[in-house]
């Protein structure tokens, strides 16, 4: 696992990252599992070895990039980027929690409709007449990589999004 800024990245240390990352890979083959990228995430906690706590705001967004053999976690604070290159070995876990459902439609409402039918509430959440028939909580992912952690959350409706962007790392 390699912590850097975007100034620090050339010589040595890109033949490093590189090495550990490998190749990107087209976007055709990540077409092909689903997703591109990542949603957009926010940094809740970084445990590492090194003391980055500089990075715990509200200002701090992230996204992952997929390589040949590891993630790249892009870590914008204040306009300064900074990256995580870890390999797909350096993971311990992944772990993707979906956020609270609050579900209480309306009685002619479409959205109760669909449910009683059996439509998931995946796509009948999106046929409600007022915003109070349907609300998500915020979906939190925790990546362990050995002793370090990485703690980030992001929009609930993007849990199903996330879970098959990562469904090939998770073990």
């Amino acid at each position: 696992m390699i912590f850097y800024s975007e100034q620090e990245f050339k010589g040595k240390l890109k033949t490093e990252v590189e090495h550990i990352l490998g190749k990107s890979k087209l976007i055709k083959e990540q077409l092909k599992s689903g997703s591109v990228g990542s949603e957009l995430y926010r940094l809740i906690d970084l445990k590492m070895k090194s003391e980055l706590k500089y990075l715990m705001d509200l200002n701090t967004r992230c996204n992952f990039e997929k390589y040949e053999k590891g993630l790249l976690l892009r870590i914008n604070h204040n306009q300064k980027l900074y990256f995580l290159a870890f390999s797909y070995d350096d993971i311990s876990s992944i772990n993707v929690v979906k956020g609270e459902e609050i579900t209480s439609p309306l009685l002619f409402s479409p959205m109760k409709f669909l449910l009683f039918i059996g439509i998931h509430i995946r796509y009948a959440r999106y046929f409600r007449i007022h915003l109070s028939e349907y609300r998500i909580e915020r979906m939190n992912l925790t990546i362990k990589l050995g002793e370090n952690l990485i703690q980030l959350d992001s929009n609930g409706y993007n849990y199903y999004s996330e879970l098959n962007y990562f469904k090939e790392i998770i073990k």
